[in-house]
């Protein structure tokens, strides 16, 4: 049985860098907990080494004129 919890994160390309912005309470926690407003990598990847895993999404702009 898995019980592995999942955490919402966006993802944006910003200036050319990938960042995770947390989407619901507990991806909110997380960053404040690392003292931040996004998600690292290296911040997932310790929040996997937990037993978490990630539902990501992330918003396109097309036909934008």
């Amino acid at each position: 049985m898995n019980n592995m919890q999942t955490l919402k994160l966006e993802i944006r390309t910003v200036y050319g860098i990938v960042k995770a912005y947390p989407k619901c309470e507990q991806s909110r926690l997380f960053a404040k907990i690392a003292g931040t407003t996004t998600l690292t990598s290296q911040n997932l990847k310790h929040i996997q080494d937990l037993g978490y895993a990630f539902d990501c999404f992330s918003h396109t702009l097309e036909n934008v004129q």
